[in-house]
């Protein structure tokens, strides 16, 4: 990544999520609560925000419309918008920023069907801004934890197939689908990369009694990266899958698979702590046995896991293994917390943790407390451990208003490659007040820092203000 467009990568950065949807979203959380959806409802949302930081002014208009209908064994959802988003550089192709999204469901007992499709553009810039994403659109976890320094476009366009037959009899089968394009318009970092995935699946289950179902499986991807790798991994498994209820309080998911894993890609070298292309193609394949494990047992007060994988990585495998516990907390609480250690075969071993606290310390209050910490292969084939840690905190402060505080913290090390480890901290404020039924206004001021290991502090506060609108009706 070059340093030089950091500072206005990391200013703008924290804005992004209050653009598009997100934006309008926090000003209509508290509205959007009263009163049952109509069916079949048609609902429409419009906000207006305004955002003000070391760059200038920015100005962020939304609108969408959304048609849901429901019945006994039918859902249909399907939803359009678009954001213009308006700042220095004016009104250009970046400015606008359209969603589409469908979603149609089936079940009747026998026969479950699911379909979704998305399509979504989103500007480029800004502190996390890569994240994994759905066939329906949703985001995920985060792909790579850095500024990018850049502007233009992403379009992703996802859509995937459900469909389990014979669910009632003692043979079934289960076949799945799903593609998802991410396209990068208008952008020069390196770090942005074109990506192409495409997943088949399928599984013949046998039901001998209730509560034990075996399943025969079957699946294939393709996954292609246009970046400095260029690569295209291709990823076959054949495998059988368990799932036994051993008590009423004891269950047990096990699966067991041979995967053979083959990646073609650009002959490379690191020079100057980046990836290099020198010329011609090479392979790079390994197979071996996978598997995935869950026992989990029901405990008066939650329930206790064992949880232990192991799955084909980039010039090997990576295992994992898990101890879990789930508690209900006086008072409505909750606790979890799982720990464990991942171990790259043929390199380093790392522990895992992580923790889930909510409650409610006082009436009309939700407190969050996230921790967790990740072992896993990066999309330059580097061995990284992720930490990351969130607190979130709540408050009704009438019964129209309510204050948010965040924090979050974001650490990669790089275990076995040639980045720096990165760390990122964000700090946010945010008040919401209900106008009307169907008018709200939000206020957020958010301060992000952002520093690779060895090298400078990256800093940027920002204040916005969103007034938003959301009202629906039965056609």
């Amino acid at each position: 990544m070059r340093d030089g467009g950091r500072a206005r990568a990391l200013r703008r950065g924290a804005g992004l999520a209050l653009s598009g949807a997100a934006m309008l979203g926090a000003g209509l959380g508290l509205a959007q609560e009263r009163g049952a959806a109509p069916n079949p409802e048609l609902r429409f949302d419009l906000g207006i925000g305004l955002e003000q930081d070391d760059d200038g002014a920015g100005l962020h208009t939304d609108l969408g419309a959304t048609y849901a209908t429901r019945t006994r064994t039918q859902d249909l959802t399907f939803s359009l918008g678009t954001a213009v988003a308006l700042d220095g550089e004016g009104l250009n192709e970046n400015a606008f920023l359209p969603t589409a999204r469908l979603s149609y469901g089936f079940d009747n007992g026998d026969t479950l069907l699911k379909l979704a499709g998305s399509y979504r553009v989103r500007r480029v810039e800004g502190i996390a801004f890569v994240l994994d994403a759905g066939a329906d659109g949703s985001e995920g976890g985060l792909d790579e934890l850095e500024a990018v320094d850049d502007d233009g476009r992403l379009e992703t366009l996802g859509a995937g197939i459900d469909l389990a037959l014979n669910r009632r009899a003692p043979i079934g089968l289960e076949l799945g689908a799903e593609v998802i394009d991410r396209n990068y318009r208008d952008t020069d970092d390196p770090d942005l990369d074109d990506t192409r995935s495409v997943s088949l699946d399928a599984a013949l289950r046998l039901t001998p009694r209730p509560g034990l179902d075996f399943r025969l499986t079957a699946a294939r991807s393709t996954a292609t990266d246009a970046g400095e790798l260029d690569s295209e991994t291709e990823t076959t498994t054949l495998g059988a899958r368990v799932s036994w209820a051993a008590t009423p309080a004891t269950r047990v998911d096990l699966s067991l698979a041979h995967s053979e894993r083959e990646e073609a890609r650009n002959r490379i070298a690191i020079v100057g702590g980046a990836l290099v292309a020198t010329g011609g193609r090479e392979t790079v394949t390994n197979d071996g046995l996978v598997w995935r494990g869950e026992i989990v047992q029901a405990r008066p007060n939650g329930t206790r896991a064992l949880r232990f994988s192991r799955t084909l990585v980039a010039g090997g495998a990576v295992a994992r293994l898990r101890l879990a516990r789930a508690l209900e907390l006086p008072g409505g609480g909750a606790l979890e917390l799982a720990i464990g250690a991942a171990h790259f075969e043929g390199g380093d071993t790392t522990p895992l943790l992580s923790l889930s606290y909510a409650a409610a310390p006082l009436p009309g209050d939700s407190l969050r407390v996230t921790l967790e910490r990740m072992a896993e292969t990066d999309g330059d084939d580097q061995e990284v451990a992720r930490t990351r840690a969130r607190l979130s905190y709540e408050r009704a402060l009438t019964p129209v208003s309510q204050l948010t505080l965040s924090a979050g913290l974001a650490r990669v090390d790089v275990l076995d490659g040639f980045e720096p480890d990165r760390t990122t901290v964000t700090l946010g404020a945010a008040y919401t007040r209900d106008l009307t039924p169907d008018w709200a206004l939000s206020a957020r001021i958010d301060h992000a820092a952002a520093r690779d290991e060895g090298g400078e502090t990256e800093r940027d506060s920002r204040v916005s203000l969103t007034l938003g609108r959301s009202f629906s009706f039965r056609p």
